[in-house]
């Protein structure tokens, strides 16, 4: 074959439709979508959530008061726009345990959302956290076994940057049965 028969194949292979492309069975791609706006201070959150962490506190049943110590560390999950979180728990009553913490915005809800996936491999149920300023809170209602109604709320304030107060009430029945105290102090 000479050259031009040649050069006549190819234009006219190179000028043939594409099938895959032009095929009325192929799905659209799909559409071109920005990522939500974050609000920010849970951006703010997120960003003082990063480091390495000492916790420190009481948990207080009555008139029982036993120690609580942890640390975790924080570290931006894709592209910066949550975190991923490691706890390592120091129980003094029972062995120690770690859980790991998947942090991020949840634009359904419009809250910041964190997932825990515990040691035992169990993964628990998302948690809406409102943030407003300063302060996180999560409030969780249930119903105890013998079908009383129970609440837990969670409250961390930023006392400072790299410092909070986090303090955690059990009600059950509307009295309260538990509580934790804790100082969370950045190390690093």
């Amino acid at each position: 074959m000479t050259l031009r028969p040649m050069l006549l194949l190819f234009a006219a292979t190179a000028l043939l439709p594409t099938t895959h492309a032009e095929s009325p069975s192929a799905p659209p791609p799909p559409p071109v979508t920005s990522a939500p706006t974050i609000p920010a201070d849970i951006v703010a959150m997120l960003k003082e959530h990063r480091g390495e962490w000492r916790s420190e506190g009481w948990i207080i049943e009555g008139d029982k008061r036993t120690p609580l110590k942890g640390s975790w560390e924080c570290k931006a999950a894709v592209n910066g726009l949550g975190n991923v979180c490691t706890w390592y728990h120091e129980w003094v009553d029972r062995p120690h345990d770690s859980a790991l913490d998947i942090m991020g915005y949840n634009p359904r809800l419009k809250v910041l959302s964190i997932t825990r996936v515990q040691d035992t491999g169990i993964i628990n149920e998302p948690v809406a956290v409102t943030v407003r300023g300063n302060t996180m809170t999560v409030v969780r209602e249930s119903t105890s076994e013998d079908g009383k109604p129970r609440v837990m709320r969670n409250e961390i304030v930023l006392t400072k940057p790299g410092e909070w107060s986090q303090r955690i009430t059990f009600d059950q029945d509307g009295k309260r049965v538990r509580e934790w105290n804790l100082t969370q102090r950045r190390v690093k």
